[in-house]
């Protein structure tokens, strides 16, 4: 197990015989019955209901004062965003956070004297797992897997700049427009809008590490308005056909990034 692209060892832990992650995304198909019918209707899909994952190590120490001292130390090296990967599954990270304070376990028998169980409980309030790496593209197509995509689209201004609003647009694999979002603002040259989907947020960067926010520019009024959610429903993945994103309005190089979803 790594947390942060760390194993277990830097935090003073050692895997235990029963670490594993617990359940997938929870939840439930709504259903209500028809009346004088057979049969039901479904309602809404809850299926996408934040996962917990718990984890029992094991941590070292020869005397009670220093199993404290590593459990203070286990929890402030825990403290804030985590990427938590499994060995037996290396290629995808959760988004987690420490969900409660871990609690030292009962005394190991008299041989394993210097071992204590430690129990972790991480809440990923994301439930899907993502590709470790990112990919990207430009105007090409987003793979998808089989949840949604975390997905950050960049517009960067061409040389000469831009001198009307910048609008991009999420087409699903038969070109149907999905969403869409319009900037009322324009671009100098070397400027760009970052558009985080997945915080709903958008930066207008004038420099390297110069940047202000956007969201007040979002022009809400336009047909189709919503930030992008690239998810299966938009692909036909048997034939490989996936969404795309593009620039619909006002110029610019578009870049994608993303990583893929997994149930």
């Amino acid at each position: 197990m790594f947390i942060n692209d760390r194993p277990l060892s830097v935090f003073g832990l050692e895997p235990n015989t029963t670490v594993e992650r617990t359940g997938g995304p929870a939840g439930n198909l709504v259903i209500e019955e028809i009346p004088n019918s057979s049969g039901a209707q479904l309602i809404r899909s809850e299926l996408n209901r934040p996962r917990r994952i718990i984890v029992t190590v094991a941590v070292r120490a020869t005397t009670e004062a220093q199993f404290r001292e590593r459990l203070d130390a286990v929890q402030d090296a825990l403290r804030g965003a985590l990427e938590v990967r499994f060995d037996d599954d290396l290629d995808h990270i959760f988004f987690c956070q420490l969900e409660q304070s871990p609690t030292l376990g009962a005394e190991a028998p008299e041989f394993r004297a210097s071992t204590r169980e430690l129990e972790l409980t991480f809440v990923a309030v994301d439930p899907f797992r993502y590709d470790r790496y990112t990919s990207t593209v430009g105007e090409g197509p987003i793979a998808v897997g089989s949840g949604p995509s975390r997905l950050i689209t960049i517009v960067s201004a061409p040389t000469g700049g831009t001198s009307d609003p910048t609008e991009i647009e999420l087409r699903d694999f038969l070109g149907r427009i999905v969403a869409r979002l319009q900037v009322t603002d324009t671009l100098a040259a070397g400027e760009s809008f970052v558009f985080r989907h997945n915080n709903f947020r958008v930066d207008k960067f004038t420099g390297v590490d110069a940047k202000v926010a956007a969201i007040a520019n979002l022009n809400q009024a336009v047909d189709f308005h919503a930030f992008f959610v690239v998810s299966p429903e938009l692909a036909d993945r048997p034939q490989g056909i996936f969404p795309r994103i593009e620039v619909s309005a006002g110029g610019g190089i578009l870049t994608n990034i993303y990583r893929r979803g997994w149930q």
